[in-house]
């Protein structure tokens, strides 16, 4: 809203050319690949948060003398913190690269932020319950 008033501030008359439309979708544009991206960083972050609880809560259950096939799914968490954190941080490069390239409307990189949520979101859905899906995720 506050970009469409000032759009219309710089207009002096009460008419819209061919400009003000093409103006209008260069802004659309702009505003849905910059949402779409402030999105994919909220949930990558919501994900991280819940890997890095998830761990918690499985050190303490460790500690506390959990049974043996505990704590070997444990350690099969652990061995995926690897993967986890560099899947996380390539979601980032892309919310960050989606948001740098939006100024020239780039829609492969609307593609992949589309695509890196709904990979995200299955990863994060499946990694404390069906590991194996979860990494199938990333494939």
């Amino acid at each position: 809203l506050q970009v469409m008033n000032e759009m219309l501030a710089g207009n002096n008359d009460d008419t819209w050319g061919v400009e003000d439309l093409y103006d209008e979708h260069s802004t659309n544009l702009l505003l849905s690949s910059s949402g779409a991206s402030l999105a994919l960083l909220e949930d990558t972050a919501a994900a991280a948060e819940s890997y890095i609880a998830g761990l918690n809560e499985r050190t303490i259950a460790v500690e506390r003398g959990a049974r043996d096939r505990f704590i070997k799914s444990t350690k099969r968490y652990c061995s995926v913190a690897r993967i986890a954190l560099s899947f996380y941080s390539f979601v980032t490069y892309i919310a960050l690269g989606s948001i740098m390239a939006g100024q020239r409307h780039d829609r492969d990189w609307l593609k992949a932020v589309e695509r890196s949520r709904m990979t995200l979101s299955t990863f994060d859905a499946f990694v404390s319950t069906n590991l194996d899906r979860s990494l199938k995720a990333l494939q």
